[in-house]
């Protein structure tokens, strides 16, 4: 039988502490318990839970398609540097695909490399 969604994340975070990249990716349908899982997990260890796509929303709301794709590295950057603790998790990861901000997204890697994980 498998484990519950949030224990296999749980494990991996495990797994992965002593590598020097610490992504993990967990992908799946909508509606298939990967908020519900970060959710849980960010009680289980206190690792702080940001919607990314409701936050750079937020943060972008006034900027033209131009500046977005401009600043979007920036404000990931700022998000992520909000966010305290070894291990943040985020959630609602789309917004870094659009296409008015492809190019963008391989920017950010250089905010909070270790500990972050991704949904």
């Amino acid at each position: 039988m498998r484990a519950p969604l949030a224990d296999q994340v749980l494990q991996k975070i495990g797994e992965v502490c002593s590598l020097y990249h610490r992504l993990i990716l967990m992908v799946g349908p909508a509606g298939s318990g990967k908020t519900a899982a970060l959710e849980e997990v960010s009680a289980r260890t206190s690792a702080p839970l940001v919607n990314v796509n409701l936050e750079l929303s937020r943060r972008m709301l006034y900027l033209t398609e131009r500046q977005r794709a401009l600043q979007a590295p920036r404000l990931l950057g700022e998000i992520a540097g909000e966010a305290t603790g070894e291990l943040v998790l985020l959630d609602n990861i789309e917004i870094l695909f659009d296409v008015h901000l492809v190019g963008c997204q391989d920017r950010t890697a250089k905010y909070k490399p270790n500990g972050v994980m991704a949904a």
